[in-house]
């Protein structure tokens, strides 16, 4: 099999179709695993758009293979299942508990390329959640963070989540990379389902030790989450006088355009950010 004619067919999307053929038929053929890196790396340029039957014969042969014990092999097969187009009929629930497997794995590839793919599972929603969930309670901080990582990405607005986000955001970010932000943005996403996360939100915009930006992401969910809410107003009153960040600065004065609340101190506040247009950007 000529692989440089493949690769270069496959960025040519007039004749990937050809392309997906040939290595679908390679696929099929019993002892090729020593060939399987090259032909999953044929699979990531382009999402491949092979006939339905080429696509079943490569799903089929690629989740074996993210578990065949050679780790590009496993990379490239994870990656490259998350972008064949999945026919309609064709079940991939077997290959589920692998990909979840592979987020706790201790390499960081196994990892990503895992929960790359699972984002892409979206018919499996249903599967995939709880075990992510629980994954969240494991004992290794990477897994809980590749975890995270992949509730965000899928969207994922169950109110049982409320809680997990809710401790995520006090996480150090020294320590735990960018899983501060990450419950930030999910309490964001799942809006007015989060209310009862508002006093923890609340918390965030005075809390010194907090990243930047999981602040600015907790002041526009506060403008979001309960427009009503009187919590969030007096915190975002209090917090916004001592903010030296401009960008939290904008998104606080953001939020609290947003809230529908009688507290004439917010209001004053307002009219003086908006008489000084310049003054979120010019706050040190």
């Amino acid at each position: 099999m000529d692989y440089c004619y493949l690769r270069n067919l496959c960025v040519k999307r007039s004749v990937s179709r050809e392309a997906y053929s040939r290595i679908a038929a390679e696929l099929a053929k019993p002892g090729v695993k020593e060939k399987t890196t090259s032909v999953c790396q044929l699979l990531q340029p382009l999402p491949p758009r092979p006939d339905e039957k080429d696509s079943k014969t490569i799903l089929k042969a690629l989740v074996p293979l993210i578990e065949c014990g050679v780790p590009e092999t496993e990379r490239c097969a994870t990656y490259a299942l998350g972008r064949v187009p999945k026919p309609a009929d064709f079940d991939l629930s077997n290959a589920i508990p692998i990909l979840l497997r592979r987020l706790e794995k201790e390499n960081f590839e196994a990892r990503w390329s895992a929960s790359v793919t699972l984002t892409k599972l979206r018919d499996y929603r249903d599967t995939i959640v709880p075990k992510l969930i629980a994954l969240l309670s494991s004992d290794k901080e990477p897994t809980r963070h590749a975890a995270a990582h992949t509730l965000h990405d899928l969207g994922e607005r169950s109110k049982e989540l409320v809680p997990v986000y809710s401790q995520m955001l006090f996480l150090p970010e020294k320590k735990y990379g960018s899983m501060s932000l990450l419950g930030a943005n999910g309490l964001l996403q799942m809006g007015a389902g989060a209310t009862q996360a508002i006093p923890k939100l609340a918390e965030v915009l005075t809390h010194a030790e907090v990243y930047y930006g999981t602040r600015a992401r907790a002041a526009r969910a506060l403008g979001v989450i309960d427009p009503t809410s009187m919590v969030a107003a007096r915190a975002l009153s209090s917090a916004y006088p001592n903010e030296t960040n401009p960008w939290v600065a904008c998104e606080m004065e953001a939020a609290m355009s947003k809230l529908r609340v009688n507290l004439p101190h917010l209001k004053n506040q307002l009219q003086s950010a908006r008489r000084n247009p310049k003054a979120c950007v010019s706050k040190k």
